[in-house]
């Protein structure tokens, strides 16, 4: 987690808005019990935030926030968790069976214009 704080401090250049959402999730996670954080700076291709949980020894995290790097002027996220961890009534995110430690997963692509 070494790289995060420095990572947030030089967003600056936010051109969707993506970087509150990024911490209202990152914060969310924070706050929930038995959960640690991990975090690998990529830059120019992605800097994955993964929640794990420290009860479920079966799944080796229970999300993923992935801050795609490819234009960082335009940052956005990938969410992903355990398809069978949520609901999607409005069926908003994909589907990705075998795309999430080998489980079906369900993933969403955010930025601040949806």
């Amino acid at each position: 987690m070494d790289d995060l704080n420095p990572f947030l401090e030089d967003w600056a250049d936010d051109a969707l808005g993506t970087e509150p959402i990024f911490r209202t999730y990152m914060d969310s996670i924070a706050g929930k019990e038995d959960v640690e954080l991990a975090f690998n700076a990529r830059p120019g291709v992605s800097h994955p935030l993964r929640g794990i949980p420290g009860h479920r020894q079966d799944r080796p995290l229970f999300v993923m926030i992935d801050i795609i790097d490819d234009k960082p002027r335009e940052r956005w996220l990938s969410v992903c968790f355990y398809g069978d961890t949520i609901q999607d009534p409005e069926e908003r995110g994909d589907l990705i069976p075998g795309g999430f430690w080998a489980k079906t997963a369900i993933v969403s692509k955010l930025t601040a214009r949806m």
